[in-house]
């Protein structure tokens, strides 16, 4: 899976693995799915090339919220081994996607957010003790 930006007017891909040794194995990949307005494209290996490699699961963004470390490996330039930090800035946003569609209330669910507990009234402090 790669961003639709990076692969668009392509004539061919290669993906490049490195495995847990730190050994680098490219194969040639076809573009078999994209979809310009999410910005996303699916790259196959040629059918049983890279033997032993197994996809990693998807994960959700139901519950991302503002202030949260996001990671994202690439390879952007050619420069691997590339992993970029950020926070997740803002939820709900609207953006143009690359077909010039408008996309908005991107956002995970539920949204707005509930309202946080309140927080319980402090003990009062005992009365002092009279002096003798």
């Amino acid at each position: 899976m790669t961003n639709f930006h990076v692969i668009r007017g392509a004539d061919a891909a290669k993906v490049t693995v490195t495995g847990p040794s730190g050994k680098t194995q490219s194969y040639d990949a076809e573009l078999v799915g994209y979809n310009p307005d999410k910005d996303v494209a699916v790259l196959q290996i040629g059918g049983g090339a890279a033997p032993g490699l197994e996809p990693i699961r998807l994960g959700s963004s139901a519950g991302l919220r503002v202030g949260q470390t996001t990671l994202a490996i690439g390879n952007p330039f050619g420069l691997d081994h590339t992993l970029t930090v950020g926070v997740v800035s803002g939820v709900g946003r609207e953006m143009t996607a690359p077909s010039g569609r408008q996309i908005s209330d991107l956002q995970p669910e539920p949204y707005p957010y509930p309202e946080p507990e309140p927080e319980p009234e402090p003990e009062p402090e005992p009365e002092p003790e009279p002096y003798p």
